[in-house]
């Protein structure tokens, strides 16, 4: 029992030791804490500002009966067609074909103000939520530009999904038709393919447009000063024990 209550009163002693370092040391906490506040402070202060511009658009679905039948027939066709927007939900397709170079050079040809096709790249991000909906998000440091940097590569992106589309749904036309010079019963394919027209070539709806007025500050100051403030403790209390470690070694070496 009474070698119970020793190990207590031990480890009692031991925490007590150990909360009270950063008292005895508590000038190498301060001081470590307002060189890292104060960076901070500085860093949040000087630092260009960035804002952002955001846009999103997304791919209705359609009837799977249409396509079954389509596909059934057509196969190479419809996962043309259906490949399209398809690519549009895919993470690693839309971050290539928005950031591909071929894509990035149209997009430079439009807009009034130069700027480099790294920097262009750099200020473009692009998320898939739900499954079905492509979000666009342009960061830059001023905010008319913000907007129009999204403005043109959410434009530009959705001619040229709408002309692949179209491309896409047009051959399909074509190989119908020849189908039904030497078949009538074809045209039940074609029927679905007018009928649908709209279906196919307005797949993809457009739920937010870039908008100047919307452009957001990118960085929030009171939350980097909030981290900051925290990060100055860590850091300080890691001070605080590195510096109490090396002096008990040294203390150890000049007593032996």
């Amino acid at each position: 029992m009474k070698q119970d209550e020793n190990l207590v009163g031990n480890d009692d002693v031991q925490l007590k030791k150990f909360l009270n370092i950063p008292i005895k040391k508590k000038w190498w906490f301060i001081g470590a804490f307002l060189i890292v506040f104060l960076s901070g402070i500085l860093f949040s202060f000087l630092r260009t500002p960035l804002y952002g511009s955001g846009s999103s658009m997304t791919v209705a679905n359609i009837d799977s009966q249409v396509y079954k039948n389509l596909w059934e027939y057509f196969p190479e066709d419809a996962n043309k067609l259906a490949g399209v927007t398809n690519n549009m939900i895919s993470e690693n397709l839309i971050s290539e074909g928005i950031k591909s170079n071929l894509f990035l050079d149209d997009v430079s040809k439009k807009l009034s103000f130069n700027i480099s096709k790294k920097d262009l790249k750099n200020a473009i991000y692009t998320r898939i939520e739900d499954g079905i909906s492509l979000i666009i998000t342009v960061v830059y440091s001023d905010p008319n530009q913000a907007y129009e940097i999204n403005k043109t590569v959410f434009d530009q992106y959705l001619d040229n999904k709408n002309s692949e589309i179209s491309d896409a749904y047009n051959n399909f036309l074509e190989d119908v038709d020849k189908k039904i010079k030497t078949d009538s019963t074809f045209s039940d394919i074609k029927s679905l393919l007018v009928d649908n027209k709209e279906v196919f070539l307005k797949r993809i709806e457009i739920i937010n447009k870039p908008d100047l007025g919307s452009v957001y500050k990118y960085y929030d100051k009171k939350r980097d000063l909030i981290f900051s403030f925290f990060l100055s403790i860590a850091i300080g209390l890691l001070v605080v024990f590195i510096v109490n470690y090396i002096q008990s070694v040294r203390i150890k070496k000049n007593n032996k």
